[in-house]
């Protein structure tokens, strides 16, 4: 069993404690909750009475401590249960969109993809169309999620399983508002680039992407959202090298990671529009420009010691 730390804030003792029951409710197989204060330990998940997200003490907390998912809490009887936009709307007794939204942020199972269907990469583009507006991602006729292009953002169905997403029964249409009214009152709301990144990541390897020459260079346009996991401080190293623009064999050197995993993070990023490939004269970060400086270096530090020398210093 997983334990997973939490806390809740502004709320009152007894609105707090009735909450914390039906959080732990919704809680996904295999997981355990264990309720701390923000002294005791880093949580690992906060919900935070939306009426204090922006206060001085919780920002600073949300900013020393990235890692940290929260939800933002409001009470509303007519939307119990749902979660819009980062918001949990209470009092609920089973919130299935909150059991997906743990789900998604905590249960980080690779999925077992041998194949990726050739029409998938299609429609991940068709995604991020603007113009087409709405979009069905369904199979065997049953809707799975509800693409906003205009907006960037999904209505995913609670249930939805990996499986589901990389089978080649997938299929993609133009959704009719009927649908996209249905999808809205049941489906879970989230940011469309974020959830892509989190499907598909995990699948990485079964993608067949480009080779990458090492000259050449790239810049991240938009950061993708890393969750929790052993490869989060490598693809925070390689997006912090890459938004300012950086060769490829630079990033492999300053980020200690191979030429596999520098391709598969700008497959994925160049998918999912989050990247572009821009001229070498663009880039900041550069192996030549750091072996130019290095032999500079080098240069001015054996005349330095030879003037050392001729002044007895």
């Amino acid at each position: 069993m997983k334990t997973l730390t939490a806390t809740i804030l502004g709320l009152n003792s007894d609105a707090s404690q009735a909450l914390k029951l039906d959080i732990e409710a919704a809680i996904p197989h295999g997981f355990v909750l264990e309720w701390v204060t923000l002294s005791d330990k880093t949580v690992d998940v906060m919900f935070i009475n939306h009426h204090f997200l922006d206060s001085k003490s919780i920002q600073n907390y949300l900013q020393q401590h990235p890692d940290v998912h929260y939800l933002c809490l409001e009470y509303n009887a007519t939307l119990a249960g749902k979660i819009l936009d980062n918001q949990l709307y209470y009092p609920f007794e089973n919130s299935t969109d909150l059991t997906a939204w743990l789900r998604l942020k905590f249960v980080h199972i690779a999925p077992k993809v041998q194949h990726i269907p050739l029409n998938l990469s299609k429609y991940i583009e068709e995604m991020l169309v603007a113009r087409n507006s709405f979009l069905r991602l369904y199979q065997h006729s049953e809707d799975l999620a509800i693409i906003d292009t205009r907006t960037e953002r999904v209505f995913v169905q609670p249930s939805l399983s990996i499986q589901q997403f990389f089978s080649p029964n997938l299929e993609q249409s133009y959704a009719k508002s009927s649908r996209v009214n249905a999808a809205q009152g049941y489906f879970v709301i989230a940011d469309l680039k974020i959830w892509l990144w989190e499907l598909l990541y995990p699948a990485r390897a079964a993608f067949s992407a480009q080779e990458l020459m090492p000259y050449h260079c790239y810049r991240l346009v938009q950061w993708p959202q890393f969750s929790p996991s052993k490869e989060r401080k490598l693809l925070l190293k390689m997006a912090a090298l890459f938004a300012r623009g950086a060769e490829i064999e630079y990033v492999m050197r300053k980020a200690n990671c191979s030429a596999q995993q520098v391709k598969e993070f700008i497959y994925l990023t160049q998918l999912l529009g989050m990247s572009e490939q821009i001229p070498n004269q663009e880039a900041r970060f550069l192996v030549h420009n750091v072996e130019q400086e290095s032999t500079s270096m080098g240069i001015f530090q054996g005349l330095f010691g030879k003037l050392r020398r001729k002044l007895g210093m």
